[in-house]
């Protein structure tokens, strides 16, 4: 019987299909989920222990699954929409540099790893959309995104940390997506946006030297997530 009672009340939930209204202002919260195709370059300065200057470019992959929570607020004239929203997003990739000097073994020369993981994001952005039909919003979203990473620099394969670096990192953030209305209360966002961050130095000091990195990620994200309609 109760569970019978529940079946019920769950299928008139998904049953009633919900539209966005026209000259109405609503205020939502929500939760996305995806994967995040980062990527960053990567260039590394450094005396070794024979005294020669060493510089490598290398690109590294950041990817790795991505979730945040959003707080946002709506307000639509006839078919058109004009919002705010906030998120703080967790990411969770990871990448590995090596620089060695060229020509000798690993061992032999001054070793550095560059360990850089993206660990979380805090993001602004203004909305704006087209009501396509009672339940279908096509929308893009203009802000502002910074991002933390990690830098860790270790010597001879790990066995000594010299540095390990957290830095925020600012961006212009831009995204397009879409809406669509499953019940008066609930909706469903897919959406993909592109974050192009600015060059960050960092110097450290390496058993033989001054060092320098220059870092300059970039991300492309998908999230799909559902959208809760709190008044």
């Amino acid at each position: 019987m109760k569970k019978s009672f529940f079946s019920t009340l769950l299928f008139m939930a998904i049953s009633i299909k919900g539209v966005f209204a026209s000259n109405d202002s609503t205020f939502y919260t929500g939760f996305m989920s995806g994967y995040d195709f980062s990527k960053a370059r990567l260039q590394t300065k450094e005396i070794l222990h024979d005294n020669e200057p060493f510089t490598r470019n290398d690109s590294l992959s950041l990817q790795g699954a991505t979730s945040e929570i959003i707080l946002g607020t709506n307000k639509f004239f006839d078919s058109f929409l004009l919002g705010t929203e906030t998120s703080l997003a967790a990411d969770y990739g990871t990448a590995y540099q090596v620089t060695a000097s060229p020509g000798q073994m690993i061992n032999q020369s001054f070793v550095t790893v560059s360990k850089i993981r993206k660990k979380n994001s805090l993001k602004l952005a203004m909305r704006g959309g087209y009501l396509f039909s009672d339940d279908h919003i096509f929308y893009v979203a203009f802000g502002a995104i910074k991002s933390r990473y990690t830098l860790e620099l270790i010597s001879h394969n790990g066995e000594h940390t010299y540095a390990k670096i957290t830095s925020s990192l600012w961006a212009p953030l831009i995204a397009i997506g879409t809406e669509i209305k499953l019940t008066n209360s609930l909706s469903g966002r897919l959406e993909f946006s592109h974050i192009r961050y600015c060059e960050k130095k960092i110097g450290f000091m390496n058993g033989a030297g001054p060092g320098k990195l220059r870092f300059k990620p970039q991300s492309n994200k998908i999230t799909l997530g559902v959208i809760i309609k709190i008044f």
